[in-house]
């Protein structure tokens, strides 16, 4: 049995860093020995919430995404912080930041890389329940982006995830993977 051989890292230096991502360069050695250079962009991952209210609806985001010039309809989701060792803790501050709501009962449903062409970003994905407000936190990102809170019946939710109304591959996945467990 022949040993697998990876790429190796021959040196990496940062194009740019902010507080949400780092752009990397890298010189990586294939295994056939050509060198190539490969650009990627490391993050620390991310959590995706659906919240499901005690009737059955999902609470969603109605947006502005300047990157596609286009409103959205999206689940709550964000970045981790290096001080989020548990994605959870990641999940319940931006349930609590976007929406104002915490959680009685949480589910894990899995976790996804979302490029892996080009980015290490691993998103975990969780259900919401037994919801109750808290007070929100909006940075000046998102209350500028004229965030509206939308309720959709979750069965319409996971339809717009096939008709093409939700076109985001965060909420797409995480609504599908709670649908599978309803």
């Amino acid at each position: 049995m022949s040993e697998r051989t990876y790429w190796r890292t021959l040196a990496s230096r940062p194009l740019f860093t902010s507080r949400w991502y780092n752009l990397r360069q890298d010189a990586v050695a294939l295994p056939d020995g050509a060198e190539i250079t490969y650009t990627w962009m490391e993050h620390p991952g991310c959590a995706v919430i659906v919240p499901l209210t005690a009737a059955g609806e999902v609470v969603m985001l109605r947006q502005y995404r300047y990157t596609v010039d286009e409103i959205s309809l999206e689940l709550p989701a964000g970045g981790r912080n290096p001080d989020d060792a548990d994605p959870a803790a990641c999940a319940a501050r931006e349930l609590a930041e976007e929406l104002g709501f915490a959680a009685g009962r949480w589910t894990l449903l899995g976790s996804f890389y979302t490029a892996l062409g080009v980015s290490n970003i691993e998103a975990f994905a969780y259900l919401a329940e037994d919801l109750h407000p808290v007070p929100t936190n909006l940075d000046h990102t998102e209350q500028e982006a004229g965030l509206e809170l939308v309720t959709i019946p979750f069965a319409e939710a996971v339809a717009m995830c096939y008709n093409g109304v939700i076109k985001d591959g965060l909420s797409i996945i995480a609504l599908l993977w709670a649908a599978r467990t309803m």
